[in-house]
């Protein structure tokens, strides 16, 4: 008995101090909620069963559906905190990550390519993925953001400034609209109509990071200073002579240099039309904060480090609730206060005493988006049904339940890919590179060369250049000659592509870069074969080109071009219709070697076929009806009735819509 007694005892400690006993934070928010419906009158949507929460789990933390395994198991578990356990497992997964990367990628606006000349892109993207792995704090991704300085190469955060290359005050107006839930566009020009912001305060607020220069000079480097002079001399000399093509290589050599982001001082002055009486037109602006202390500069620390330093204090609080906000947004499908990114004095706030729980919790949690979306994932309120309402502007909404959504088009794509291919999670895509290659290798290679061999370079490359503008004359005559002969055709095009990948190794030659590293002017390192190529793209929408290319499974479902924060949507379409109904993707589900049919065929006679089928796609086993149904159309087409079940319910608006 004793021992019984002293066994119950260690039990009872253990989970005290694992925290089962005591009152974690989702009891907090629970008890808020409920004083709310007390207060308001209103009764809570119902608890959802086990089948709906593990879809809803799957969907909302790893980004996709259960596969059959994950489904059955959850549903078998006897366990009382399975609930809480598939949480826990889900956010320490690969899965989440890279649900999560795309809630980045729409935040920031990230992008595989920045443009035809900048380069950085992919090494942006690589770092936000690193900080997801690492779980790095918040805060400490908005400070590495906003001081960053260097090259892509050497510092990748310096994608958030290259990402707004030559729109600095452009740069400056998102930041304050992602991280400060601050919308000052109208601002730039005027004082702001509906706000309380000036424009002055506006270019004082732009002054601490308008001295970011993202197009930097090689000559500024010392290790190049002897060498950038007698280019200079030589690229005068080229265009004089007018030697395009040597002009051109000079800037292709020292390309690693040519973007990132390093502080210079540029004063920044109020527009010469500028027509308010605080200020006087050009007249220079010192860095000063629209709101709390009076000035974010302190002595001895540059301006852009204390304004990052003011953004993410816990004493600036507007920081804290807009991401909190954000956070509750993503997982109950409205903000506490909206638009998430426009906090006004005037804007309604809907629960206050719980936005200011939440932003004490996300200081508690020093800023953890994991840990802080695990409480919310852990509240009763997420695990009610959804509330299908309609949003009115004009009505306070109560969240008597989450709000009912559909899939976003990353959601929806990797549920297909879940459908479609085994051990999703662990699949990477091609990697993007830029023009420039490996920029990394190919700076490492040049800060080790002469000035002769640096000049050799550059005269290689400028005597390519000049036979590919010869071999392309060749060819155009050569197209205008055959006429419309098809095989002549083929036969040109091959020779123009066998002639360009010829000349991208020998550039990559020229320049130094692994051939292993990456194509020069390719988008992507990808296999020649058709087949292999498609099955390249069979991975998850964060591995593939961000964002995708235009008529894209993923843009026809509402991806966004990532061109303005946050531009995803999910209205429906003719073309996502059609893209369900007969596209390739509908045609993989049916192969025989997709996970889909594989799963079902495993299953011991018709009915548990029919289970496996159901539980696959849907995460539940069909109610009597369907059973009914599908029993008649097995009559009706006997093998083909399995196909014909299985593109229904692929079709339906029970697998778009998140349960």
């Amino acid at each position: 008995m004793k021992k019984m007694l002293s066994a119950l005892l260690v039990c009872f400690l253990c989970r005290t101090f694992a925290g089962v006993e005591q009152h974690p934070p989702q009891s907090a928010i629970n008890g808020l909620m409920n004083e709310y419906y007390a207060a308001q009158k209103v009764t809570p949507l119902p608890a959802i069963s086990d089948q709906t929460f593990v879809r809803r789990a799957y969907l909302d933390i790893a980004g996709r559906i259960p596969t059959y395994e994950e489904c059955t198991t959850f549903l078998g578990s006897k366990d009382p905190y399975k609930r809480d356990k598939l949480v826990d497992d889900l956010l320490d997964s690969p899965a989440f990550n890279s649900h999560m990367f795309n809630w980045w990628a729409d935040l920031l606006r990230l992008k595989s390519r920045l443009s035809n000349q900048v380069p950085g892109g992919q090494e942006y993207i690589d770092w936000i993925k690193q900080c997801i792995e690492d779980n790095v704090p918040f805060d400490q991704v908005v400070y590495a953001l906003i001081t960053a300085e260097g090259y892509p190469h050497e510092n990748p955060a310096t994608g958030y400034y290259m990402r707004d290359t030559g729109m600095p005050l452009d740069n400056m107006s998102n930041t304050a609209q992602i991280f400060l839930g601050t919308q000052l566009q109208c601002a730039q020009c005027h004082d702001h109509p509906f706000d309380d912001w000036t424009q002055k305060q506006f270019y004082e607020l732009a002054a601490h990071t308008y001295g970011v220069q993202t197009r930097i000079r090689p000559q500024n480097q010392e290790a190049f200073q002897g060498v950038m002079e007698h280019a200079r001399r030589e690229r005068m000399q080229a265009s004089r002579d007018g030697d395009r093509a040597m002009f051109r290589a000079f800037q292709e050599i020292f390309a690693p240099f040519a973007f990132g982001a390093k502080e210079s001082i540029r004063p920044l002055r109020l527009p010469k039309d500028y027509q308010y009486d605080n200020g006087k037109p050009n007249e220079t602006v010192e860095p000063r904060v629209i709101f709390g202390e009076a000035a974010a500069t302190s002595k001895g620390v540059p301006a852009r480090e204390s304004y990052a330093n003011w953004i993410i204090s816990p004493e600036n609080p507007r920081f804290t609730k807009v991401i909190a906000n954000r956070m509750w947004k993503k997982v109950m499908g409205l903000g506490l206060f909206e638009p998430v990114d426009d906090f006004t004095s005037e804007r309604e706030i809907t629960h206050p005493k719980l936005l200011d729980y939440l932003s004490t919790l996300m200081t508690d949690v020093d800023y953890d988006l994991k840990e802080f979306l695990r409480t919310l994932y852990k509240t009763d309120l997420y695990q009610r049904e959804k509330n299908t309402k309609d949003i009115r502007h004009d009505e306070t909404w109560h969240f008597t339940g989450p709000i009912m959504h559909r899939m976003t088009a990353e959601q929806i794509w990797d549920s297909m890919m879940t459908l479609a291919i085994k051990d999703l999670d662990t699949k990477s895509g091609p990697r993007v590179t830029q023009r420039y290659g490996d920029l990394e290798a190919r700076a490492k290679n040049l800060k080790g060369k002469s000035s002769e061999e640096i000049f050799t370079m550059a005269k290689d490359l400028a005597d390519l250049e000049k036979g590919l503008i010869t071999k392309q004359a060749s060819l155009r005559q050569r197209a205008q000659d055959m006429g419309n002969d098809p095989a002549e055709r083929r036969r040109l095009a091959r020779e123009q592509n066998q002639y360009q990948r010829e000349r991208r190794i020998k550039t990559n030659e020229i320049l130094g870069i692994d051939q292993g590293g990456g194509e020069m002017m390719g988008a992507s390192m990808m296999s020649p074969n058709p087949r292999n190529r498609m099955e390249q793209q069979f991975v998850r929408a964060s591995e593939l080109p961000s964002p995708a290319q235009n008529g894209h499974f993923l843009r026809q479902f509402g991806q966004s071009d990532r061109e303005v924060i946050e531009n995803a949507n999910t209205e429906a379409s003719v073309p996502q219709v059609l893209a369900m109904m007969n596209g390739q993707f509908s045609q993989n589900l049916l192969h025989e070697r997709s996970m889909l049919r594989r799963t079902v065929s495993e299953g011991d006679g018709l009915t548990e076929m029919i289970d496996r089928l159901f539980l696959t796609v849907l995460s539940r086993k069909p109610d009597a009806s369907e059973r009914q149904i599908i029993a008649q159309q097995f009559k009706k087409r006997g093998k083909m009735a399995m196909q014909d079940i299985t593109w229904a319910l692929v079709n339906t608006q029970q697998f778009v819509f998140i349960p």
